[in-house]
This record gives structure tokens, C-alpha cells and sequence, in this order.
């Protein structure tokens, strides 16, 4: 096994995480009482991306992989213009997108008694940091993938690829029901939307020295936003995706980065960790 794995990383790593994420999903989905079932969404981010970054990581480095790993989410040093852009950059994209689409009526229509108050946004902030997934993700996507993607295939290819085995990941959600979306919104889901999210989250990565914390703050702001503007405006929200709500913004952002940096997006090689 260990041969296997020192030959082809990347595979076994993106084989391993569908392959427990995936069962634990379908598993304890259908075997556990509606009311606890929720609790199979962060088991099965925990199997796959998590357990499988640091189970492959230990294989292949030992201990000092582990802790080169562990000590990413440590690197905090990273100014506070990239804390700003982590914490609020994609929520104004997504909030420009959203009065681009439907007018500045959008904010006005919305009851006043529905609008996230800042407790509300913050509770929600946390509980998304802690259980909604970007904690237990992005040791996988971006700790462990992302930088030997880099190194193969360049900053812009590796993201594209990332992206795109990101999206396959989720499927088994939307087939049990945890996102609702057509078969149309999930291809453009998972083909375009997060594959351009992954360009994003891979300039962020590199200019931040490799920090998964800045990662993970950037993936719970976005995911933290979905959740607030799909309670405040669930109808114009679903009208631009019954996912996320990013549609061309997520899209223009990362292409306007693309452009800006060459492709590079401020790629620089990273040890492997």
C-alpha cells in the first residue's frame, strides 16, 4: 500500500475521500432516525477529507508531515488586508451579484424582521467554521491536493482539477437531498462553479504562505453568506442557484484573477505537508 501510495498521492487521496465520505453519507443517511441523521454530514467530511489527509500524509512523511500539516492552520502572520479579503471578499461579490440580478428591490423587498442581524451572522459564522465543513475540509482540498497539484500541473491547471473533484465530492449531497437543484444546476455546479471557487481559494493559498486558517475563514465566509441570503432572500436566492447563489460573480472573480496574475496566482512552490 505504501508503494502504491508514494507512486500516485493524488489519486489514492481523491479515491479514498469519495470512497469514505461517500459511504459514510449514503450509509448512516438511510440507517439513522430522521432526527439524528444530521449528524452523517461532518462524519463524512471528517472520513474523507480530514482522516485521509492525515492518514496519507503520515504514510508518506511520517510525523513531520503531520505536523508540517497541522502547523498550517497556525499560520496566522498573514496581514490584515488578507483577512479582509477572506472575511468579506466573496460575501460583497455575492451581495453585488445578487442587487446586479435583481436590482436594488432586492434589499428593500426583503422583510426587516429577516435581515441577519450582526449576533445572527456571527452565531452562524461560528457554528459554520466548527460544523459546516471548512475546518475538516481544507486540511484535504488545500493542505494535502492543492500544493502537489501546483507542483505538477501549474497554479491555474491544478486549481481547475481540484475544483472539479471538489464538486464530484458533493454529489452524493444533492442526491440525498441536502441541496435541492436540478440536474442542469448541478453540472454548472460542479463543473464551473467550484472549479472557479477553487482559483480563488488558491490565490488566497499562495499569498498567504500556504495558511489554511486564512482558508478556512475564507470557506466559512462564503458558506456563512449562502446561509444568510438564501433566509433573507430565498426566492431570489434559489432563482440564482439552489446551491450558492455565486453564479457569474463567483465566475468573474476568478477569472479577473487569472488575467490579473498570468495564471500564476501567486503560486510559489510549497513544501509538500
Amino acid at each position: 500500500m505504501n508503494a502504491v501510495l508514494r507512486r500516485h498521492p493524488l489519486t489514492s487521496y481523491f479515491i479514498f475521500v469519495n470512497l469514505f465520505s461517500w459511504t459514510t453519507w449514503l450509509a448512516l443517511l438511510y440507517i439513522l432516525p430522521p432526527d439524528i441523521a444530521w449528524v452523517a454530514i461532518p462524519l463524512g467530511i471528517i472520513a474523507g477529507p480530514t482522516l485521509v489527509a492525515f492518514a496519507i500524509t503520515s504514510s508518506l512523511d511520517g510525523q513531520t508531515g503531520v505536523r508540517a500539516l497541522l502547523r498550517r492552520y497556525t499560520l496566522w502572520r498573514a496581514g490584515v488586508g488578507w483577512y479582509l479579503v477572506a472575511l468579506f471578499g466573496m460575501p460583497c461579490v455575492m451581495i453585488l451579484e445578487l442587487v446586479g440580478v435583481s436590482g436594488l428591490a432586492a434589499l428593500k423587498g426583503a422583510p426587516v424582521s429577516t435581515m441577519p442581524l450582526p449576533w445572527v451572522a456571527l452565531s452562524s459564522f461560528t457554528q459554520t467554521f466548527v460544523f459546516g465543513g471548512p475546518l475538516f475540509e481544507e486540511p484535504g482540498w488545500r493542505g494535502f491536493a492543492l500544493p502537489r497539484l501546483q507542483s505538477r500541473q501549474g497554479p491555474f491547471v491544478g486549481s481547475i482539477i481540484l475544483g472539479l473533484f471538489w464538486g464530484l465530492w458533493h454529489v452524493p449531497l444533492v442526491l440525498l437531498g441536502v441541496y435541492q437543484t436540478t440536474g442542469l444546476q448541478l453540472a454548472a455546479y460542479t463543473l464551473i462553479n467550484l472549479p472557479a471557487a477553487a482559483i480563488i481559494f488558491t490565490w488566497v493559498f499562495n499569498r498567504t504562505n500556504g495558511s489554511l486558517l486564512m482558508t478556512v475563514l475564507l470557506h466559512t465566509s462564503i458558506n456563512t453568506t449562502v446561509y444568510l441570503l438564501r433566509g433573507a432572500f430565498p426566492p431570489l436566492a434559489s432563482a440564482l442557484s439552489a446551491i450558492f447563489p455565486l453564479g457569474m460573480g463567483i465566475n468573474l472573480a476568478a477569472l479577473a484573477l487569472v488575467v490579473a496574475t498570468r495564471g500564476r496566482l501567486g503560486y510559489r512552490p510549497l513544501p509538500h505537508g
